[in-house]
Order: C-alpha cells, then structure tokens, then sequence
C-alpha cells in the first residue's frame, strides 16, 4: 500500500475523530455548573482533605484520580475546568488506543470505521469525558491495558519488561476501581499461555505484585466504601441478585425496552462472545474480562449501573462488530444495527439534559442580586452539595452571610414545616424538588435542573 492511500485510508478516521473531539471540547469550554454527584465527590476532595476514605458524601473515587485532579487545581485553581480536565485528557486518549485495538481484533475497513464511530460517539462515553468522576478514566487504562496484550507476547518477553507491566497493573488499580476486573482474565490467559521455565517466575512476580498494591489499597480505601451503611443501603436493590432480574436492569443499558427484548439481546451477547472466542484463542481474555463485574455483581460485590460498568461499551462495540466478514450481507446487517444506534448518538449529542444538569452558579448569582440580610437560606436534598462547594471552595466563591439551613439525606422535610418565621428562599433541584402549599410564594425562578422558591413562613 502506497503512502497516499495510507492516509485515505486514516483519512475517515480522523474525520470521526475530530467530530468526537469538536463535541466534547464544546462541553468542557461550556463549563456547566457541578451537579450533586459532582459537587460531593469535589467537597470530598476539597472540604474533608479525604484521598483514601471518601465515603464521607457516598462519592467512590480512587485515590490515585483524586490525587491527579488535586494536581490540576494547584495548576489552574478550584474550578470546573480543573476538575474535569483529566476525564476530558483520558477520552481524548482513549480514542487512538481503542482504533489500534481494532486493528487487531477486526480485519473488515467497513466493520472497522463503524465500530470506532460508534465508541467515538457513544452519548454515555460522551458524557462522562467531561464529567468530574472516574468512569472515563476507566475506559481508557483498561483499553490500554487490553491493547498492550494484544500487541506484547508475554511468553516471549525478557523478566525485565514483563515486570514494568506487573508493576504498572500494580498502580493502575489505584487509579480505576473497574481495573481490579482485569486480574481474573489476565491471571487465566497468563497461566494458559505461558510455557518455558521463566513461566512460573512471570506468574509469581504478577501475583505478587499485584498482592503487594491490593492488599493495603483494600485496607485503606476499598473497606471503608464496603463498610459504609449508607453506601450499601443506597446501592441494595442495583444488584444482579438472580438470573431472573437480569434482563429487568438490562433496561439500564436500554431504557424502555421489554424484559423479553433483553433475554434476547443478553442471549446474542453471550452466542457473539461464544463466536468472538472461536476466532483466537486470545479473545478469551476480553470474554472473561465482559464477565467478571457481571459475577461480581450476582455476587453483590459490584453494583449493576450504566456508568459503573462503561468500559464494557467498547468491548460489546468489539464483540458485534468483529462477526462482520466481508460478504455483502454481513455489512447489511451492519447497516442496520448501525443506523438506530447512529440515530440514539446524534439523539444523545444533541440532548440539552446532556448539556446542563443543574446550574447552581447562576441560581446563586440571583439569589445575591435579591437576598436580604434578614432572609434565610433552605436547602432541600440534593442542592446542598453544590451550594456547599460554591460558597465555601470555588475561585470566585459566591459568599453568602445569611442562615443556611440544610434538609436531611433522610430527612421526611419537617426542617422546613419547622422554620422560624419571615422570608425564606428554597433552593431545589430535580432530586427533591416538592414544596408544601402551605407557604406564602412570593416568588418562583426556574433554571436548568435547579429552581429557586421565596417564600413567607408565618
């Protein structure tokens, strides 16, 4: 192949590249307003100095993200931008590392392009490339790693360079809880592919290694989120608990669909991975790798939820595409798996629910343009996390002198029957967002996911 039609060739690629880039860049430099998940693992990080419990708002970071996200602040300041711009770096990274994965693992220029779209511009991946938590992150170090099997013999390679890799996995786990999902797979295709009288060597330094790094990582970090009761109570229903409520939270990966629909889409998962398995023995890595957080979670050791199970998207994207040869209908099919999946991405971009959660910054800037010294501040649940962040930590802190009073996480509302009284302004958002009648409303101000209420309590 000659240089020019080499670089046809990558031309489409960079095309769909530039497009992922362009969207996401849009959503970093919009610089929307932390929302609650956001705004308590920031208070976590900010407000309790916590790197290895940080269960204190039942927000689960590894110590490693949070420890490079304080990295970013010292550089550019408590903000948004300096909280969102590792996920934003992971994504971008995750996109040449996923194209040299299909390399080698899909031979078809057709089935290749399609299934790098469909990763570039999947709506959940999107999303949570410029979301302040650890899920983009996940993506990323767990391609790489995957990449780096496909493309290292580790029967072959010297004790030296294997050991960088044990040593690298070792630290990885510290930044990206998902990447614990990979010891299993990897220790089978070690132990199945290895042969030669440094084998056993391999398999003890990787064992140990990574023994070395879990055990205090586990005492020190992971026994505080499984010790947490309210962390536990919050996840106990998001559990595969039988085979039978399965498909029922399938519906989390494709919402509105009937419990039958997704028997049918978990059975041609399973027929793919069995097909994908038969092609190279090697794959049998990637099938154990999609199975154990489904066996964790039947377990009840890993909860069952889109965003906590997100590095599998490219590996399902993998799976399906992988089948396609180069017959004319192979690559109809294709087509038509890829247009409604086209169809739910464009959806997904152009989403405005995917653009604003809730704009607490521009409710505060209101609320000190009218607020009265006398006036008390109500915060329901869920809008004290970002309140908190932005009047106590944020560059331009918004200061606010004035009675704050903050509703419970489990709380029925009786702070608020129960407020002294004069003039109140509710803070609300869509996590709680109910006001009693029984309240003179003086005034109602809606922005995007959070509404301010005035109110007279008599």
């Amino acid at each position: 192949m000659n240089v020019k039609n080499r670089q046809l060739q990558f031309l489409p690629y960079i095309l769909i590249s530039l497009v992922a880039f362009i969207v996401v860049l849009f959503r970093f430099l919009l610089c929307r307003s932390l929302w609650l998940d956001e705004a308590a693992l920031a208070n976590n990080l900010l407000l309790e100095n916590s790197i290895l419990n940080n269960t204190t708002y039942m927000q689960c970071a590894p110590p490693l993200f949070k420890i490079i996200s304080l990295f970013f602040i010292k550089i550019f300041g408590v903000n948004e931008y300096s909280l969102r711009i590792f996920p934003f770096v992971c994504y971008i990274f995750s996109l040449p590392i996923f194209y040299f994965l299909l390399n080698k693992l899909i031979t078809d220029n057709f089935a290749k392009f399609f299934a790098f779209t469909a990763f570039c511009l999947n709506p959940l991946v999107l999303y949570y490339a410029v979301e302040f938590k650890q899920y983009s992150c996940d993506i990323m170090l767990c391609l790489f790693i995957i990449l780096l099997c496909y493309y290292f013999d580790f029967n072959k390679i010297k004790i030296e360079h294997f050991s960088i890799f044990c040593i690298f996995y070792s630290f990885v786990i510290w930044l990206s809880h998902f990447s614990l999902f990979l010891f299993v797979p990897l220790l089978a295709f070690f132990i199945l592919s290895f042969q030669g009288k440094s084998s056993k060597l391999k398999l003890f330094l990787f064992i140990s290694s990574f023994l070395i790094s879990f055990i205090p990582y586990y005492f020190l970090h992971l026994s505080h989120i499984s010790s947490n009761p309210s962390v536990n109570n919050y996840w106990s229903n998001s559990f595969i608990n039988s085979f039978e409520n399965l498909p029922i939270l399938f519906n989390a990966f494709f919402s509105g669909a009937f419990p039958c629909v997704n028997y049918f889409i978990l059975f041609c998962l399973i027929l793919i991975s069995i097909v994908f398995f038969k092609k190279d023995f090697k794959n049998i890595f990637l099938i154990l790798f999609f199975a154990s957080p489904f066996v964790a979670s039947f377990l009840s050791l890993y909860p069952f939820c889109p965003r906590l199970f997100l590095p599998l998207v490219p590996l399902i994207i993998l799976f399906v595409f992988s089948l396609t040869n180069k017959s004319k209908l192979s690559k109809i099919i294709l087509l038509l798996i890829f247009l409604p999946y086209f169809l739910y991405c464009t959806y997904g971009i152009f989403d405005k629910k995917s653009l604003y959660r809730e704009e607490m910054r521009p409710l505060l800037e209101y609320l000190l343009r009218n607020i009265s010294p006398n006036d008390t501040i109500y915060l329901k649940r869920g809008a004290h996390q970002a309140f908190n962040f932005y009047t106590k930590k944020y560059d331009n802190a918004y200061k606010i002198n004035n009675e704050v009073i903050s509703e419970q996480y489990c709380s029925n509302g009786s702070e608020l029957c129960n407020l002294k009284k004069g003039k109140t302004w509710v803070v609300c958002t869509n996590y709680s967002n109910n006001l009693p009648k029984k309240f003179l409303l003086l005034d109602e101000i809606n922005f995007d996911g959070v509404n301010l209420y005035y109110i007279i309590v008599e």
